[in-house]
């Protein structure tokens, strides 16, 4: 599937049929697709609100006391979420659309991105204080790898391997028993 706006369209009756509220990301006010090219900017009959009902039910930020296996856990549900899930197919084409217009961007971050990043970057914080987990690299440059690589193969249409998240996992938060 090619990505873009279109995903978020495809995944519109899923979301009502799941009983989710559907708020529009680049849709002009009668349903109909905007049909622009990516990076063209939308027109006064288009809104840059985002879905956030059912993204927000993603798997939850571990907030007991983080350990890897918890870290683990929380990856294999995002990693299961965003191809499978209604809701996580239109979190991949927010996160296409963002890429060509600086006002979903701009939305995406404040709304939905960063309060996310924000709550895993204190999981990394209280993993590293705890002494469960010794990220190899800095908290956001950690987030970054281990995110970075999901949502790459879910954007690409490429299945995930359980592999992957267990590689992850181990190679950027050792234990400090290690």
């Amino acid at each position: 599937m090619r990505p873009g706006p279109h995903r978020v369209r495809s995944a519109r009756p899923a979301l009502r049929r799941a009983g989710a509220p559907v708020v529009a990301c680049g849709w002009r006010r009668d349903g109909l697709g905007a049909g622009r090219q990516p990076g063209q900017p939308l027109g006064p009959g288009h809104r840059h609100p985002l879905v956030l009902s059912r993204q927000q039910q993603r798997p939850p930020v571990p907030t007991e006391k983080p350990t890897a296996e918890s870290i683990r856990g929380y990856l294999r549900g995002f990693a299961r979420f965003l191809p499978r899930d209604p809701a996580g197919k239109v979190l991949l084409a927010l996160i296409a659309e963002a890429q060509h217009d600086p006002d979903t961007a701009k939305s995406f971050h404040q709304r939905c991105l960063g309060p996310r990043r924000g709550q895993e970057r204190d999981m990394l914080a209280r993993g590293i204080d705890a002494g469960d987990v010794s990220p190899k690299l800095g908290l956001d440059a950690t987030i970054d790898a281990l995110v970075g690589p999901i949502v790459y193969c879910a954007r690409t249409g490429s299945s995930i391997p359980r592999g992957l998240v267990d590689t992850l996992v181990e190679d950027l938060l050792r234990s400090r028993s290690h």
